[in-house]
This record gives structure tokens, C-alpha cells and sequence, in this order.
């Protein structure tokens, strides 16, 4: 196996993950999914398998919405992603081309777009189209056959910055409401209907500025939420071993070499490809304490492993307030070599008086995978490779 930190991983080389797919595949048996985790944590890399399964009675569907700036565009990728679903079963086919010239839409190849005129009617459409898919289900061999349907199932990675992307425009508060209501509406509508939530920033954030702006609505409480744990520590040193192996880099015992790497980079596996593409261009015998040498030497660099995500998030994401006291907290754990109650974390920052920002913030630190708390109240960070990104570059 070869290091590829970032990139597509391959279905042969997906280590120590079909558990959590198997997890995932019984719970979207009873209901929707919001799959949570860390950035680089490997969320992509399982939705994408599970689309790859897919099954004779599930039909997967992934979109990447990150780009997506309006819900028109938004419902526009639906019907393009359902016109693939009913390809080839010529019934279902013409019922469906009959239904988008109801609103004059367009296709140009494999793509449906929704016409500037019909816009505004994007809930209408979208609330048409799934009830066009749910009263024409694929069947496992014939769907003339009247046999039971495929079960569609759509995975959508990044919703959380598509609704971030709405509420930069005019009016996205009551889009992203109204578009995240709707997706709980048709939920409610056909309880076979599945919908998968991915996405690299927290969707609390978003439905947080959208209580700001006065909503008061729950739009997952109908769905199961998944938080995405690093490898199992068997599964990865065996990633570690095999990228070891397959980048041909010598160590001085394989074992021992492979199991520090996992300890260092808290066993996530983006980091694992990465240690493994910086031993290799040491070209040298590794040892398990150069293995920690070289990544406290990353972890120097100005941007390591593009880990200045977790500072430009909190800057981005946190309100004015919030982001200052953000920063103090993790600034304060950095420091101490123990857990830190909230008593002990706000003594050590008395400029700030309020205590119930602490407490509002401590919970967002922790929805954002920063920091645990621990089982004597205590607050220390998750991850012990981010501790000491956040000393080398804040402390």
C-alpha cells in the first residue's frame, strides 16, 4: 500500500472501517444518518465505500454539496442524481421526463437544471420529486414486476457549508430554515426515505446561527447521529505496517516503529499517511524515537498538515465573544499537563468574568472534537497530536 494523504483510498485498502459500515448500514435499516467526526477523520472515505456497496436493494446516491450556493441549485443536483436512479427502466423514465417539463426544466447530457423562472419553486419541485421517487421504486430485477423497490438513499457530503454558503446571501437565514425543515418534512412524509448528513464543519454551528436569527426548530431530531472515532489501535499499526511495507522504509524494529506512529498521530489515519510519506524521505533506517523527532519537527512548520484549520475554524465559526474565550481555553490546556477543571481554566483567565461563556464554549469545544471532558469534571484535549500542534504554534 502506498501513502496517500488526502486522496481517494482505494476499497482494497481501507483499514480497520467495516464495523462502523456495517454500524451504519443497520441503523440506516430504521432511519436517517448525521455522520459526525474530526476533520481528516475518514468520513468521505466510508460514505463513499458504502455508495460503492451500495446492495441489490439499496440504491446510494453521493453528492458533494460544499460548492452549492442557492436551494435551487441544491434541488437541481437532486434531479440530476435521481435521473441517474431511474435510467434504464424505460416506465419510470418517462414518467419522470414528463414530470420535469411540469416546470420547464432543462437537461443538458446527465444534467437537470432548474430554468431562472422556476427558482422560487424549488420546494414544490423538490417535494414533487421525491414523491415522484417514492411512488416509482426500482425494482430488484423488473420493476414492471411490481417487486419490492430499492431503497434510495441519498449521502450528502459538506451539507453543513452549503447551508453556510445560503447564509452569506440575502435572506439564507429563512433558506437554510425553510430547506432544512423541508428535508425533515419529506423524512416524516416517507419514513423509507434516507438521508445521510456529512461535512467537515459542525452543523451545530450553522443551526446555531439560525437561532440567532430566531428559528426554533430541532431538523435531526429524526436522525441518528454517528461521531466517527479514530482506528481501533490494532487496525492502526496494521495501516501503519502496510504503509511501511509498501513504501519500502526501513526501521530498525517494524513493530515497534509502526505502533509509535499510530500512538503520535492519535491513531487517525490521514496523519498516518502523512508520518509515513515524512519518514520515507528521510531515507534512513526509522527508528520508534525518530518517528517522534520528525513529527515534532511538522509540527514546527508554519502550516503543519494544513492543521491551522482548527485555529481559522474557531476564527470563522465561533461568534465575536466566543472565539476570544475559545482561544484562552485551549491556550490554558496547552500549558498544563493536567486536566483542568472549569473553576481552575476560568481562575486562570479572570479577565473574563462570565462564567456561562465558559460553560457555552467548554460545549462547543467539545461538539468540534477539541477537547473531552473527563469522568472527575476535568477538561483536557482530545487529541494529544493537537495539544502539541497548539503548543508549538499558540504557547
Amino acid at each position: 500500500m502506498k501513502a496517500n494523504p488526502g486522496g481517494q483510498i482505494d476499497s482494497a485498502d481501507i483499514i480497520g472501517r467495516d464495523a462502523v459500515i456495517d454500524e451504519l448500514w443497520e441503523r440506516l435499516a430504521q432511519q436517517s444518518i448525521v455522520l459526525t467526526a474530526e476533520r481528516r477523520m475518514g468520513k468521505t472515505t466510508i460514505v463513499k465505500q458504502m455508495v460503492k456497496e451500495g446492495g441489490a436493494a439499496v440504491f446510494p446516491i453521493y453528492r458533494d454539496l460544499e460548492k452549492v450556493v442557492s436551494p435551487a441549485e441544491f434541488v437541481s443536483n437532486i434531479l440530476t442524481d435521481i435521473s441517474g436512479y431511474q435510467k434504464g427502466f424505460k416506465k419510470v423514465e418517462e414518467a419522470f421526463g414528463k414530470f420535469t417539463k411540469d416546470f420547464a426544466g432543462w437537461q443538458i447530457g446527465n444534467i437537470i437544471k432548474i430554468p431562472e423562472a422556476s427558482t422560487s419553486r424549488w420546494k414544490e419541485i423538490l417535494e414533487n420529486a421525491i414523491e415522484y421517487v417514492m411512488s416509482h421504486p426500482l425494482a430488484v430485477d423488473d420493476w414492471e414486476d411490481g417487486k419490492k423497490g430499492k431503497q434510495i438513499i441519498f449521502f450528502w457530503d459538506e451539507l453543513p457549508m452549503m447551508l453556510d454558503n445560503f447564509l452569506k446571501r440575502e435572506n439564507g437565514a429563512l433558506v437554510a430554515m425553510e430547506v432544512l425543515d423541508t428535508l425533515r418534512a419529506l423524512r416524516q412524509t416517507y419514513p423509507q426515505l434516507r438521508m445521510v448528513y456529512t461535512g467537515s464543519i459542525g452543523l451545530h454551528h450553522v443551526i446555531s446561527k439560525l437561532k440567532d436569527a430566531g428559528y426554533n426548530n430541532a431538523p435531526t431530531n429524526d436522525m441518528y447521529t454517528c461521531d466517527l472515532q479514530p482506528l481501533d489501535p490494532d487496525d492502526a499499526i496494521e495501516l501503519a505496517t502496510q504503509l511501511l511495507d509498501g513504501e519500502n522504509i526501513a526501521t530498525t524494529d517494524r513493530s515497534a516503529v509502526a505502533n509509535e506512529i499510530s500512538q503520535q498521530v492519535d491513531r487517525i489515519p490521514f496523519y498516518i499517511h502523512h508520518s509515513i510519506l515524512k519518514l520515507k524521505s528521510l531515507r534512513q533506517q526509522i527508528s520508534p524515537d525518530l518517528v517522534k523527532a520528525q513529527i515534532d519537527l511538522v509540527l514546527c512548520d508554519p502550516n503543519p498538515w494544513d492543521m491551522n484549520h482548527y485555529q481559522e475554524r474557531i476564527k470563522t465559526y465561533y461568534r465575536d465573544g466566543a472565539k476570544e474565550v475559545a482561544l484562552a481555553i485551549l491556550d490554558t490546556l496547552a500549558e498544563s499537563t493536567i486536566g483542568l477543571s472549569l473553576e481552575q481554566i476560568r481562575d486562570r483567565n479572570l479577565a473574563i468574568q462570565d462564567i456561562e461563556i465558559f460553560r457555552t464554549v467548554l460545549k462547543l469545544l467539545r461538539q468540534d472534537g477539541y477537547l473531552v471532558m473527563n469522568v472527575d469534571k476535568t477538561y483536557s484535549f482530545r487529541y494529544g497530536l493537537i495539544k502539541r500542534y497548539w503548543q508549538y504554534q499558540r504557547v
